[in-house]
């Protein structure tokens, strides 16, 4: 089952909460206004080279299904 980026860049942001302090940034994805209220988790994300985006890195795409390599690869930049 596929599920949409938000639910994924969540789940990173929940983790990343409990075992390390967050750092977010301004706005970083041209698709994901701020009052999002998974915008902060996104921004953490690309911040922490977990996610580069999508369109060249412009957009987020945060309503698009995430594929499991993506998902894999999401865990692996997190361990890293």
């Amino acid at each position: 089952m596929r599920n949409p980026r938000w639910k994924i860049a969540i789940g990173l942001v929940v983790v990343a909460t409990l075992s390390t302090t967050a750092a977010y940034a301004d706005h970083v994805f041209d698709d994901l206004p701020d009052e999002r209220f998974y915008a902060d988790a996104a921004e953490w994300a690309k911040d922490n080279g977990i996610t580069v985006g999508c369109n060249g890195g412009a957009d987020f795409c945060g309503e698009d299904p995430v594929t499991r390599g993506e998902n894999i690869t999401f865990a692996k930049r997190y361990h890293d």
